[in-house]
C-alpha cells in the first residue's frame, strides 16, 4: 500500500451503527476509499479512510456530522501524507482484516473505478437495450459492441446500459454500486444466457 501524498483520515464511534453510518457518508461526499475498520472493547469502532487530503478531509468531516446525528462520535483526525511506518501498519492491519498481501491490496486499489455520481433512470427514459440481435426500431444490441469497448466506457454509461438491459441479474439499487467489472461480467453473461434460449 503506498499512500504517498495521500491523507489517511481516522473516525472513531461508539458502536457499529454510527459507524457505518459515518463511513457510508463518508464515501459519499468524496473521492476516498473506505479502507477498514479496527474493533476495540468497549464498543469502540475506528474506520481508516485514504485519499487525497482535501477529499479525505471533506470525508471525514461529513462523516463526523452523520456520526453524531446517528451515535456518538468519540473522536476523527486526518493525518496528510502520513509517514511509511505508518503506511507500513496500515498495510499489516489490511493483512490481518482481509488475509491478502499489501501488493495485492494496492493492485485492488489501483484498479478500483472511481466513484462517479449517477441518477438512476428507467428503462424507459434510455436506449432499451436488448440481448442477442439489433432490431430496427432503434434499440440497441449489447452484443453490437464488443467487451473491449465496454471497458472503455465510464461506470455511469455501463449502469445505464445495466438497468435498460432487459433480464439483468440486479436490482437497479444494486446496480448503482457495482464496480465496472462486476457489471461488464454480469452484461457478458446475461448476453450469453439470452443467445442460449434464443438458440
Amino acid at each position: 500500500m503506498n499512500v504517498t501524498g495521500f491523507a489517511l483520515g481516522m473516525i472513531e464511534t461508539l458502536g457499529v451503527p454510527a459507524l457505518i453510518a459515518a463511513a457510508d457518508a463518508a464515501a459519499k461526499a468524496a473521492d476516498v476509499t473506505i479502507m477498514t475498520y479496527e474493533k476495540a472493547d468497549a464498543g469502540i469502532v475506528t474506520v481508516y479512510i485514504i485519499g487525497d487530503v482535501a477529499s479525505v478531509q471533506a470525508a471525514v468531516s461529513v462523516g463526523e456530522a452523520e456520526a453524531q446525528r446517528v451515535g456518538r462520535l468519540l473522536r476523527s483526525h486526518v493525518i496528510a501524507r502520513p509517514d511509511q511506518n505508518v503506511q507500513k501498519m496500515m498495510a499489516r492491519l489490511l493483512r490481518s482484516k482481509t488475509g491478502c498481501s499489501g501488493e495485492q491490496r494496492q493492485h485492488t486499489q489501483q484498479s478500483t473505478e472511481a466513484k462517479e455520481p449517477m441518477a438512476v433512470t428507467s428503462p424507459s427514459e434510455g436506449a432499451e437495450w436488448t440481448m442477442g440481435s439489433a432490431e430496427t426500431d432503434g434499440s440497441v444490441s449489447v452484443d453490437a459492441e464488443a467487451p473491449s469497448e465496454w471497458k472503455r466506457k465510464s461506470i455511469s454509461e455501463l449502469r445505464k446500459m445495466a438497468l435498460s438491459c432487459k433480464g439483468f441479474p440486479l436490482s437497479a439499487e444494486e446496480i448503482n454500486s457495482a464496480k465496472k467489472e462486476e457489471l461488464i461480467r454480469l452484461l457478458i453473461e446475461t448476453e450469453k444466457e439470452r443467445g442460449e434460449e434464443n438458440t
